[in-house]
């Protein structure tokens, strides 16, 4: 866990195998929001942004290449007009 979010995230409660579940990127951005902290807010800002990045642009990137690839797999043409259409659009 980042340095950031050492001793302001709020407890939350344990399933009964003993494991924590982590809080949400929203939530930790309340808490820090509400607390104030111009530092730990920049630091948590930093952390969401990474993760956005990470979770939402590699599907967005490999998403096409990965529907020509079934479409040429179901045995389509990939240069066909609704293939490169659903391609783009994707």
């Amino acid at each position: 866990m980042s340095a950031y979010c050492r001793g302001f995230i709020p407890e939350l409660p344990r399933p009964n195998d003993g494991s924590i579940a982590p809080p949400s990127a929203g939530l930790l951005m309340l808490v820090a929001h509400l607390r104030r902290d111009p530092a730990v807010i920049a630091g948590l800002v930093r952390i969401v942004v990474l993760a956005d990045l990470v979770f939402t642009a590699t599907p967005a990137l490999a998403q096409p290449v990965i529907g020509v690839l079934l479409a040429r797999e179901a045995g389509y043409e990939p240069r066909q007009g609704w293939v490169v259409l659903s391609a783009i659009l994707d």
